[in-house]
């Protein structure tokens, strides 16, 4: 553990590797990523704050974790071909969209998303638990794809654009004040017995294609369902209620 007690800060304005461990390391003061962090190898986990607009690349097999305490992105580029998880705490973020490259993942596994910064996923969005909100938007591109999974129930406040690939397998998706889905490529609703928009906030507007390719139960729609592009129901049943 470096910085235990959490005490002062670490400012990075040249670079920050992790070149070797292939357990977790733990930074647990405050950190500041002006320059660039490189996870070459294991996991590297911020227990206190990250913060700054440097970039973070983070090799594939590697991760770097965001637990508890608030942590703040602004225009950070991550890349590499890893995984960025929020765990736990809060993610604020703020200004210019945190840009997630081909290759690389965000890893929502908990906590909670929130600020008027944007989300540019490029690579792949995983969403498995916490509540994914604030007002900016996140947007999986057309490069990009996403998957809503598990079995804990998650909530989202925040506008998500999917302009490339997004799958629904997990449990109900609850819809807060604040919360949108613009489909304008492929969305698969292949949760068993879930429902998305339970709350009936928001909106989810179809310009593409949302499907429903596997399940043989009742999966639901609790929010308002604006169909402008096609929607093709391949197995089960979806209900729009």
């Amino acid at each position: 553990v470096l910085g235990s007690g959490g005490n002062g800060s670490i400012i990075n304005n040249g670079t920050f590797s992790r070149t070797t461990g292939v357990g977790n390391a733990a930074i647990a003061t405050a950190f500041i990523n002006n320059g660039t962090t490189n996870i070459q190898s294991g996991t590297l986990q911020s227990t206190l704050s990250t913060s700054g607009s440097g970039a973070f690349v983070i090799n594939t097999g590697s991760k770097y974790i965001l637990s508890s305490g608030n942590h703040t992105l602004d225009g950070n580029t991550i890349s590499g071909g890893g995984t960025l998880d929020l765990a736990s705490g809060t993610l604020t973020l703020t200004g210019s969209a945190v840009n997630i490259s081909s290759g690389t993942m965000f890893h929502q596994s908990g906590g909670t998303v929130t600020g008027a910064g944007g989300l540019l996923v490029n690579g792949e969005y995983s969403f498995t638990d916490g509540t994914h909100g604030g007002t900016g938007t996140t947007t999986i591109s057309s490069t990009g794809n996403g998957s809503i999974t598990g079995a804990f129930s998650k909530t989202i406040s925040r506008m998500i654009v999917n302009d490339g690939s997004l799958v629904w397998s997990g449990a109900t998706v609850t819809f807060s004040s604040g919360a949108g889905l613009t489909n304008n490529g492929t969305f698969d609703a292949q949760s068993v017995s879930g429902v998305l928009g339970s709350g009936g906030n928001g909106s989810i507007v179809n310009n593409g294609t949302f499907s429903r390719t596997t399940g043989t139960v009742n999966a639901q729609i609790a929010t308002a369902f604006i169909n402008n592009g096609t929607t093709n129901i391949q197995s089960g049943t979806l209900q729009s209620t």
